[in-house]
């Protein structure tokens, strides 16, 4: 069972912009969204991801499975997840 002190439902932190800046101070669209899961899900998204064909460059040239778009699509019904 967990314990409601390690996993508190308020937070003490400031609120955070809504939505990202550029270094030139305007705002991308984008919005920072974190959250608590196992330690391999993010590569295992990434890896979802590639799969469907979202993706960025990486720093090496190579493709990596961008997660964040992925969720996008998802929420916006444009992919649907089945096991």
């Amino acid at each position: 069972m967990l314990s409601a002190d390690l996993f508190p439902t308020t937070t003490t932190h400031p609120p955070s912009h809504p939505m990202t800046k550029r270094i030139d101070g305007t705002l991308t669209g984008r919005r920072v969204f974190a959250v608590r899961v196992a330690t391999t899900t993010p590569e295992k998204l990434a890896e979802l991801a590639l799969e469907r064909g979202y993706y960025f460059i990486g720093a090496g040239g190579e493709r990596q499975g961008a997660a964040g778009q992925l969720m996008d699509a998802i929420a916006e019904g444009q992919v649907s997840l089945s096991p």
